[in-house]
């Protein structure tokens, strides 16, 4: 195994899963503006509940998304099981459909030079789960700004990060470019004129050209990475590991 593979796997259990569904809403509850706020997932919410706080896609997107997601290969009628219908199926069941086949990635000392490294073995777990993401990881070293990596794929970050350890990779804060906050401003714009717009014909014609204008900068340019995206306090992958060893040392249940 080369240092690009080490990535030790566990059994997963319904509570690891529900750990990683309520990461991955943490931070959609403060990066996607179309997430529910203040919604405390558990076991018994229903699956609509779960879908409207995470703004979910729709049962034919949802469970090949899940299966990939969670390394799964459960076919559509045996989702269909635990997320249809959606009032009244508990998020419980998803999770406990998910913990009967995946596995989900731990931490192992890597030996450096005859020494069982926790540090190390963290790092290069880390490494590994991006990697296995499609990540290109050839230049990762500790030492390395996670900004050089987060701009272009900050939602692997999350993903992965949040399946290792979750809750140790704090909200990303996104710099957005001078076009896409003109686009949004030319937005905000167009939906401020709305009320008077029935009444006034020009106003109701700067109506139609914000918004269209607006609409259209949004899209493309949501098409290319933000600015910049870092991570409050943590700058580098060697600082990413250090908080990713001690959120696995702080929870008792995640010790293998």
């Amino acid at each position: 195994m080369t240092r690009s593979e080490f990535l030790p796997t566990v059994e997963v259990s319904a509570e690891d899963v529900l750990a990683i569904i309520r990461d991955r809403y943490r931070h959609a509850e403060q990066l996607d503006p179309e997430a529910e706020q203040g919604i405390d997932l558990t076991f018994e919410s229903s699956v609509e509940e779960w879908r409207q706080s995470c703004d979910l896609l729709p049962f034919t997107e949802l469970w090949p998304a899940l299966n990939s997601w969670f390394g799964v290969t459960f076919p559509a009628f045996e989702w269909r099981t635990v997320l249809e219908p959606a009032e009244t199926k508990k998020l419980g069941g998803v999770c406990t459909l998910i913990a009967t086949r995946a596995t989900r990635p731990t931490i192992r000392p890597f030996p450096v030079a005859g020494i069982e490294c926790r540090s190390a073995g963290t790092f290069l777990v880390i490494r590994s789960l991006l990697a296995s993401a499609g990540v290109p990881v050839q230049n990762i070293r500790p030492s390395t700004p996670l900004a050089d990596y987060a701009r272009e794929y900050a939602d692997i970050f999350v993903a992965e990060v949040g399946k290792l350890a979750p809750g140790a990779l704090p909200v990303p804060q996104v710099e957005h470019s001078l076009a896409y906050k003109a686009s949004i401003s030319s937005l905000c714009a167009g939906f401020a004129v709305v009320i008077p717009a029935f009444k006034w014909h020009v106003l109701f014609a700067a109506e139609i050209i914000l918004l269209s204008v607006g609409f259209a900068g949004a899209w493309i340019t949501s098409k290319f990475p933000p600015k910049a995206v870092t991570f409050g306090k943590l700058v580098t992958f060697a600082d990413l590991a250090k908080a990713v060893l001690q959120t696995e040392t702080a929870d008792p249940t995640r010790q293998d």
